[in-house]
């Protein structure tokens, strides 16, 4: 979930993104984020303490919080198709909101790898949580005979976010709409071949 309009914390939180984002973390600085939000250097750290605890909420709240939010099925959806539609818009809803903020679509995933550097493990917990999710709905699926689990589950979830991953980031080069349209064409094709593999 995305911080909380109209709070100076989320104030904070969003200027510090857009210049993750724009330069990098190591090119960024304290006084660049105290310039950018008009605040003084105490109101700032009244918030924040150093630049890796606003990286680490940026990550919470523009990546963490994302994924957490798409453990419920997609509205309309069960089971793994559910999770899957839930996973890719998740993502394709965070790099909408990147676009709308005037930043590239592309430079979030320079912001993930800067995350993977700094806070991996954390990263890593999200990640596995969300294959989770997925994998458990394709056992969920294959329990009540949905389908019939001639693909592991686990397989399954991988699969799915490779998927969905891969055709995000090839969109986030041609604009949101076309970003949008990509991912759910490539979800769409990849539930119709696991629904012919699975006959």
């Amino acid at each position: 979930m995305i911080a909380e309009k109209g709070s100076a914390r989320a104030s904070i939180l969003e200027t510090s993104f857009l210049l993750f984002l724009a330069k990098g973390y190591d090119a960024t600085s304290m006084s660049d984020i105290v310039r950018e939000t008009g605040m003084s250097k105490g109101a700032l750290y009244h918030h924040f303490t150093s630049k890796d605890e606003l990286f680490a909420a940026a990550i919470r709240s523009y990546f963490i919080d994302i994924v957490a939010d798409s453990a419920s099925p997609a509205d309309g959806f069960d089971g793994f198709e559910g999770a899957v539609r839930a996973a890719s818009t998740s993502l394709t809803d965070a790099l909408t909101h990147v676009s709308s903020l005037g930043a590239e679509m592309t430079a979030y995933y320079r912001f993930l790898t800067y995350a993977i550097d700094r806070h991996g493990p954390e990263v890593q917990r999200a990640l596995s949580a969300r294959l989770r999710t997925l994998s458990d709905a394709a056992e969920r699926d294959a329990r009540s005979g949905a389908r019939r689990n001639r693909i592991a589950p686990g397989v399954l979830a991988d699969m799915a976010l490779a998927t969905i991953e891969g055709a995000a980031l090839l969109g986030s080069m041609e604009g949101p709409e076309r970003m949008v349209a990509r991912v759910e064409d490539a979800v769409d094709q990849f539930l119709a071949t696991v629904r012919a593999a699975e006959r």
